[in-house]
């Protein structure tokens, strides 16, 4: 599990929302490095959410869907949707395959496979509820006292907006902070951490996103609103789930690991930029 988490200094040229177009060439970059990865294993097929998550450091999700939708468009590679079944209800997976890839659809269904038992709604509760445990248990062993957790209210005032609730809050030197943690492979919805921030304002605490991954222009806004973004980077399973972690890890290249607790690196990383932008200013 990577350290890292939002740097207020770090490189901003990727400062554009998901809904504009960023300079072609970039896109050209990324539509190149997916085809390099196809050529070299033609019989290999992928799913969309794999590729943005391959490609995440240097390239934001949504342009990594935009240079599949032009190679697909472009005839280069193939795209083909199975059904899986998540929960009580039916989805589908876009599968990417090689234009020459005749044979795929039995590498198809293994991948699907695994898409589908990622997905079963047991699997995200536990990886959503196992974040969450993590980090209240990381925080308070680094000096911050646990408030309150599944927060709608807090200190008499109500939050009526919406029935969105925050995961906890804690308070540190002082300061307190509404804390919402992100155990996934995706981003956090954007709309989701917007209606957060307002959350936060309306209790008068400081937004902590506790994310896997984040692209920076919304790191950078949500700074720019009074929050902060800290970033592990490796999604987390509780023990007992070992055979499916190894499996997307080892043959879908998944972020993904077993673990008992968050390494006290990541938190002494946040520390340092909270005595830096908040506990400064006590």
């Amino acid at each position: 599990m990577s350290s890292d988490d939002f740097e207020y200094e770090n490189d901003l040229e990727e400062e554009y929302s998901e809904g504009e177009y960023p300079p072609d060439a970039k896109t050209q970059i990324v539509k190149g490095l997916i085809l390099e990865r196809f050529e070299k294993e033609p019989l290999k097929v992928y799913f969309q959410r794999q590729l943005e998550v391959l490609y995440e450091k240097p390239w934001f999700h949504w342009v990594t869907d935009r240079a599949i939708n032009e190679l697909v468009s472009e005839g280069k590679i193939k795209v083909e949707y199975y059904p899986i079944k998540v929960g009580a209800h039916h989805d589908k997976v876009k599968v990417l395959i090689h234009k020459s890839n005749r044979y795929y659809k039995l590498e198809a269904k293994r991948v699907c496979g695994l898409v589908e038992q990622y997905s079963a709604r047991e699997i995200t509760q536990d990886v959503g509820y196992w974040g969450q445990e993590l980090f209240k248990v990381a925080y308070s062993s680094h000096g911050f006292k646990l408030l309150a957790t599944d927060v709608n209210q807090f200190e008499g005032k109500l939050w009526r907006v919406s029935k969105k609730n925050l995961d906890f809050v804690v308070e540190k030197n002082g300061k307190r902070f509404g804390c919402e943690v992100k155990n996934t492979l995706g981003y956090m919805d954007k709309e989701e951490w917007q209606q957060k921030l307002e959350m936060c304002k309306f209790f008068g605490i400081i937004p902590i996103f506790i994310v896997r991954y984040s692209p920076t222009c919304w790191n950078y806004e949500i700074f720019e609103k009074g929050g902060l973004v800290q970033v592990f980077e490796t999604q987390v399973f509780m023990p007992g789930r070992a055979s499916l972690v190894n499996q997307l890890r080892e043959e879908l290249g998944l972020p993904v690991i077993i673990s008992r607790r968050i390494p006290d690196s990541i938190m002494e990383r946040l520390n340092k930029t909270l005595e830096k932008r908040v506990f400064k200013k006590v």
